[in-house]
């Protein structure tokens, strides 16, 4: 089965003042080694805005990777008219390169998205997912915003490995400093399985397949819960067929 790793949701704000508001992130970013990439941002507001998407390495530093038709960089700007959107495709080209990915705007904007997976296997029908972009609760302060935010520290995701399918799970550390990130995983009668605390650096991205990282969860089906708010952690989990194709598993904010 491929190791698909991969990020979530994002909501703004209709009244912001700062000048760079953080809008949010892509818990993972995949390019190359078959993997086509395709990262869209929409324009909630009646006025111009200017993205910035910035890219960083599972280390944190800065990870260059290459857009249709502009030079390869670690940061890109779109400039994204009045309730318009604009995209940066990266085409599948040289080895894979994996990390996670910020964004922001500048003048107030706010901006939704998403990223378009799509991987090419050697044989068969392509493999598309598209993942959402994760809310950056920085940015809520003074803002109405058009959908509830997470305002505790847990994000959970429900999972299910019966019946051959695999799930994959993306954490990103969006802070500069190290973070301890307590992570449990509970049965279908909310008893304990096992617990676990992953250390990531600043900026540092891990991804893993359940099963990969942690054999007593094959065959099993039940809840993760991940403590830290998206001001801390960006996390992502896609559940993968065994004929092909994967799914964004819904985030539930506690």
């Amino acid at each position: 089965m491929n190791r698909i790793r991969i990020g979530l949701l994002i909501a703004g704000c209709a009244f912001c003042s700062s000048s760079a508001l953080a809008q949010g992130t892509f818990a993972h970013i995949a390019v190359g080694g078959g993997w086509h990439m395709t990262i869209t941002l929409l324009n909630l507001l009646p006025s111009a805005t200017t993205a910035q998407v910035t890219f960083f390495s599972d280390s944190g530093a800065a990870l260059v990777v290459g857009a249709a038709g502009q030079t390869a960089n670690s940061q890109y700007s779109l400039n994204i008219p009045a309730t318009g959107s604009a995209a940066l495709v990266f085409p599948d080209a040289g080895p894979n390169v994996t990390g996670w990915a910020k964004v922001t705007a500048s003048n107030g904007g706010v901006l939704r998205g998403q990223v378009d997976f799509v991987y090419h296997p050697a044989a068969g029908t392509n493999w598309e997912g598209v993942v959402p972009l994760t809310p950056d609760l920085a940015s809520t302060g003074n803002c109405i915003l058009p959908l509830p935010l997470p305002t505790a520290g847990t994000i959970s995701f429900p999972f299910d490995q019966t019946a051959q399918a695999a799930v994959g799970l993306a954490l990103s550390n969006v802070t500069t400093s190290q973070q301890q990130i307590a992570v449990a995983f509970y049965d279908q009668n909310n008893t304990v399985i096992l617990n676990d605390t992953i250390t990531l650096g600043p900026l540092n991205h891990t991804a893993f397949m359940l099963p990969d990282k942690y054999a007593t969860l094959a065959n099993r089906a039940g809840i993760v819960r991940i403590t830290g708010t998206t001001q801390v952690v960006s996390a992502l989990a896609l559940q993968a067929s065994p004929n092909g194709g994967f799914t964004t598993l819904l985030p539930i904010y506690q």
